[in-house]
């Protein structure tokens, strides 16, 4: 049974046999380009944190991602409740 299908980098790929089962992690290689100020900024925060300068990147990357999630959820919801609370937002304006 094959988790991910071959050529999909950072997927997990499951490979199951009659005696064990092996997971493997494909990874994608790139190099990341900084200047200065952006080198020592990445070295500080890897620093604080007591971590690599890659997983200091790692973790930026994610949490960047999480954080623009979070605010599309919330650009919804508050579409959502000035549509369905509409009248009552006039109301309460007067």
């Amino acid at each position: 049974m094959e988790g991910a299908r071959p050529g999909r980098p950072g997927l997990l790929r499951t490979t199951v046999t009659s005696r064990y089962q092996s997971d493997t992690i494909n990874l994608m290689a790139m190099t990341l380009r900084l200047n200065e100020q952006q080198e020592r900024a990445l070295a500080a925060l890897a620093e604080a944190d007591g971590i690599s300068k890659q997983e200091a990147a790692v973790r930026a990357i994610t949490d960047a991602a999480a954080r623009r999630g979070h605010e599309a959820r919330v650009r919804e919801a508050s579409a959502s409740g000035r549509e369905r609370y509409a009248a009552l937002l006039d109301r309460l304006a007067q």
